[in-house]
């Protein structure tokens, strides 16, 4: 998760909207340092949610330490459910 998170930190820290997208074809070189996949997701993931899409970090961040930690993730099913709602 950690890892998961931090990818995603990476592909939105890193969005240029010239990059190219579901609705935006160029021939330019991708900037976004997670590739074609993370211009991709950050695209999809501000559109969808705007600044919201730090809580798609953060919230598996602080799940993933938590686990490392060795805590126990109450209702993580519900919690994901919810989430992605």
């Amino acid at each position: 998760l950690c890892l998961l998170a931090g990818y995603l930190f990476l592909c939105l820290i890193s969005y240029n909207q010239a990059d190219p997208s579901f609705n935006r074809a160029t021939a330019d070189e991708i900037q976004n340092f997670g590739g074609h996949t993370g211009a991709l997701l950050a695209d999809l993931s501000l559109q969808l949610l705007g600044l919201a899409s730090a809580l798609l970090v953060l919230v598996p961040l602080v799940w993933g330490i938590k686990l490392l930690r060795g805590q126990r993730i109450s209702f993580l099913w519900l919690r994901f459910t919810l989430l992605i709602t």
